[in-house]
């Protein structure tokens, strides 16, 4: 009786919580028939999200590393256009988080075992965030990128704490493939078709502020070529980065795998966006792709055993994808990724050190080397559009705060591979299968990282939340086998 008195509680919530929005939408200065739509939509999928977070997850695993924060909404304050908008995803994810805390109140579903282990350095971080605001040039931008900041936070939460079971898992992991496939063929595509479509279109207007919705499809230009490079949408790193964190779920599913049509299914998709991530030209994505690559094979129990042979057909598989990618591409410098790139070129890793010293300089000049510029001010002052380094973004605007962060996640992280990885050096379940991969997955990241990236990038958060949550599962898991033994 009283899990049935909660059911309702939970449906009731739902559907107050979503009139309330329809009723906001009404008041909006938009036509009867798009405030009537908007009414109907949210009711209908909101009250789904509501009910159940899980189907707000497998939108934001779909949207997340396919459209990022290309899709969304900015402001406009007194005729000046904020650079920076308010991804779309917010929305679905804000829906999951009230879902999941009337689930934590009502007791629906029991809490995972393991609690999140960075909670306190997160908490620190979004504290200190705020503070930053105190010294905010410009409290509109700042409050933006603060906003962007929170919401990948709360996403690294939602994540962790709507996965429970291995079920779930699994359906989330193929998820991420067919955000992979979706990557891939855009990609692909761009190579012969690759137009630059822009949309911003005013939607509310409330005095001297007015909400833009925007679509921003770029095209992307080879440097020193007068040609295209592959991209879905986004720049090309952020391309082969999303393609690479595809890639390694695509592996730990296809090793876990025991029916044949999906094994064909997945080794296909991983043939495709390997082609992609050639496809890109990136030289930091296509490295971290190639020791990702070799880390699987090393530390998998199931590859290792002819760890000679697989290596060799790792290889010849690399140098095909190269040749087909330069062939498919038409681009006769291509092999040029396998050179350093040149002084002058905004690739160049003498280019990033530019980038960095200006944004010391800033900090020596304002005497912010200690408390840091302020979140988002790395940008605002040195007019670059991120300091293409995630570890010095967080140095840049949250100073020794920043440094105090990564050590302390650092530590956490491995501490938390420590304790798995002697445990599951041969793999024999799932769980033990996808850490392996999410490990070498995150050490991909961690290189990319080191020249591109700052700490607003969506999907690296959304991937770290299924690293945390794959490694408190996978804790679970061997703490009930132990439990058992011992009984």
């Amino acid at each position: 009786m009283a899990m049935i008195t909660r059911k309702i509680f939970y449906y009731i919530i739902s559907i107050v919580f979503f009139l309330s929005i329809g009723s906001v939408a009404l008041l909006m200065s938009l036509p009867w028939y798009v405030s009537l739509s908007l009414l109907i939509i949210s009711l209908i999928v909101g009250t789904l999200i509501l009910i159940r977070p899980e189907f707000g997850a497998y939108f934001l695993l779909i949207y997340v590393p396919v459209f990022s924060h290309f899709i969304g909404i900015r402001l406009n304050v007194n005729g000046n256009t904020i650079n920076k908008g308010l991804p779309f995803f917010i929305v679905i994810l804000v829906i999951g988080l009230i879902s999941i805390c009337i689930r934590k109140a009502s007791k629906l579903h029991e809490d995972s075992a393991t609690k999140n282990p960075l909670s306190i350095p997160l908490i620190i971080l979004i504290a200190y965030g705020m503070l930053t605001l105190l010294w905010a040039p410009s409290l509109g931008y700042n409050l933006i990128v603060f906003s962007l900041l929170t919401a990948n936070v709360l996403m690294f939460y939602f994540f962790t704490a709507v996965i429970e079971n291995e079920k779930l898992h699994r359906q989330f992991m193929w998820c991420w493939v067919f955000s992979g496939i979706i990557i891939a063929i855009l990609t692909v595509l761009s190579i012969s078709y690759n137009p630059q479509i822009a949309i911003y279109k005013p939607i509310l207007n409330i005095g001297s502020y007015k909400a833009i919705f925007f679509f921003d499809y770029p095209s992307w230009k080879a440097w020193r070529l007068d040609q295209y490079r592959g991209h879905a949408i986004g720049h090309p790193n952020s391309t082969s980065l999303s393609l690479n964190l595809a890639i390694c779920v695509t592996v730990g599913l296809l090793l876990v795998e025991k029916v044949k049509f999906k094994k064909i299914f997945l080794t296909v998709t991983l043939l495709l966006m390997t082609f992609a991530d050639f496809l890109t030209m990136s030289r930091a994505g296509i490295g971290s792709f190639l020791i990702m690559g070799y880390v699987i094979i090393f530390f998998s129990s199931a590859l290792r055993k002819k760890l000679f042979i697989y290596s060799i057909i790792f290889a010849i598989c690399f140098g095909l994808m190269f040749v087909g990618s330069v062939i498919y591409s038409k681009k006769a410098a291509a092999p040029g990724l396998l050179k350093a790139a040149k002084k002058e070129d905004i690739v160049s890793l003498e280019n990033r050190f530019v980038i960095w010293q200006k944004g010391l300089s800033v900090m020596e000049k304002k005497s912010f080397l200690i408390s840091g510029l302020g979140v988002g001010n790395f940008d605002y002052y040195t007019k670059y559009p991120h300091s293409h380094n995630l570890y010095l973004s967080f140095f840049f605007d949250f100073g020794l705060v920043g440094i105090i962060f990564l050590i302390i996640t650092l530590l956490i992280f491995i501490k938390l591979v420590k304790d798995i990885f002697k445990v599951i050096y041969i793999q024999r379940t799932y769980f033990h299968t996808m850490s392996l991969v999410f490990f070498a997955g995150m050490l991909a990241i961690g290189i990319h990282s080191l020249v591109d990236f700052y700490y607003n990038k969506d999907s690296i958060w959304l991937f770290l939340a299924l690293f945390i949550s794959t490694l408190k599962l996978t804790k679970d898991e061997l703490g009930t086998a132990t439990n058992g033994v011992t009984s």
